[in-house]
């Protein structure tokens, strides 16, 4: 069974939440500051290896901050990034089966998200 561990640093937003509406077309689009973190974190996690199949993904998020903050959005943007790297082949629930997240809390001096990717046979 194949394992990876990768790591996320800094705030990471949420993509439903990162969202500008087009008035003339009412077409939705990724937020500049969101594509910004999407292009920052994909140099993070450069030259990972891949995960073949389904895998299990776990998630422990350090928050930067006691602001509000819903997991299964931060979720959502750090899943995205692993499809668009092709860390994994796709989020849908055949190829991740088992998703998990936490919060550990605040952590003002390195915020940001552990991530285990672990290969199910």
């Amino acid at each position: 069974m194949k394992i990876l561990q990768l790591r996320l640093n800094g705030r990471i937003p949420s993509k439903k939440n990162s969202r500008n509406t087009q008035r003339s077309t009412g077409r939705s689009f990724a937020s500049a500051k969101y594509r910004e973190w999407h292009k920052k974190s994909a140099l993070q996690l450069l030259g990972s290896d891949k995960i073949i199949g389904s895998c299990e993904v776990q998630i422990i998020f350090h928050m930067p901050d006691h602001r509000r903050a819903d997991l299964t959005n931060k979720a959502e943007s750090i899943m995205d990034l692993l499809v668009d790297l092709r860390i994994i082949e796709d989020d849908s629930w055949e190829h991740v089966p088992r998703l998990i997240l936490s919060c550990d809390g605040v952590n003002k001096d390195n915020p940001g998200a552990d991530i285990w990717l672990r290969q199910m046979s």
